[in-house]
């Protein structure tokens, strides 16, 4: 019996001992412990210590700064895009006007065929530049006559037979209208004597006034010629033209140019020498030179 209480006492002994170690506890005293040894902590301790490490009383108390530049920035960046996008959508517009624009025909100088004085300019489609246009071309009239009823007294193409005058350095310029006529016509110039002096004369109908060049309005070369003395020029309006014929459109306006020079076709608006005679014929102290023009036509 006193074995088995002397077991017990020893193995009570040892558990205690062991309850003891965990908690830096021996059997002997507070010397027998290393002072520099660390402290253990127990499994349980450190569980604790991991889930309670976020202090969120601690967190709570620290100032907080919002940093508003972020989405400051990106409504900045996002409004430079849809400005970007408004800026697109107009050069988009501009893309499609300009394409709009080519469809009338880029590569046509008079849009829709119709030349107006600021596309006779641009194309340099003007007068030679040392004549000047007559405004009064009627024999001993001082009435402006720039148009064909002011000159005949009736519309394109009626034209009873009007005397011409022109002065030196100058060239006539007679706006007329196609309108509605459909048919073909001449207008015939004479040289009577009671028309005064005369001479030879570089005749064009052009949709430019004083033009006496080449240009595609009309194209026609038919639509420009030297007349030594008497002649005429033959024109069509939508009528099926003889070849013969300078062929007008219907609904434009042109101009019957005339001016007196020797034998000539410019090739452009280069100046031209006024000269009122036929051929060697020439008198200096003539002051005028003059013709007789009427116009004839039939309607088809």
């Amino acid at each position: 019996m006193r074995n088995i209480d002397r077991m017990r006492n020893r193995t009570l002994l040892m558990a205690t001992s062991l309850l003891l170690v965990p908690f830096g506890c021996t059997e002997g005293s507070e010397q027998d412990t290393p002072q520099d040894a660390p402290s253990m902590t127990s499994p349980m301790d450190m569980a604790t210590a991991d889930m309670s490490a976020p202090d969120l009383g601690e967190v709570a108390d620290m100032p907080v700064e919002v940093d508003a530049s972020v989405d400051l920035d990106m409504r900045e960046d996002m409004q430079g895009g849809a400005d970007l996008g408004e800026d697109a959508g107009g050069d988009l517009d501009m893309g499609t006007d300009m394409q709009g624009a080519g469809d009338a025909g880029p590569d046509e100088p008079c849009p829709g065929g119709q030349c107006s004085p600021q596309d006779c300019a641009a194309n340099g489609w003007v007068p030679p530049g040392n004549l000047q246009r007559d405004t009064m071309p009627l024999l001993r009239d001082d009435t402006v006559a720039l148009d064909w009823e002011q000159f005949y007294g009736q519309p394109f193409p009626r034209g009873n037979a009007r005397k011409l005058e022109v002065e030196p350095d100058h060239y006539v310029a007679i706006e007329l209208d196609t309108n509605t006529f459909r048919g073909e016509g001449s207008i015939i110039f004479d040289n009577p004597q009671a028309a005064g002096p005369w001479g030879s004369r570089l005749i064009s109908i052009s949709q430019c006034p004083g033009y006496f060049g080449p240009s595609p309005y009309p194209g026609d070369p038919e639509c420009r010629e030297w007349k030594f003395a008497v002649g005429n020029i033959d024109f069509t309006v939508a009528a099926g033209s003889d070849t013969r014929d300078c062929d007008l459109e219907p609904d434009r306006t042109y101009y019957l140019n005339i001016v007196f020079v020797d034998e000539v076709l410019p090739e452009g608006s280069e100046d031209l020498t006024w000269r009122c005679a036929l051929g060697e014929l020439e008198d200096e102290t003539w002051e005028t030179c003059g013709a007789l023009m009427e116009s004839t036509y039939s309607v088809r």
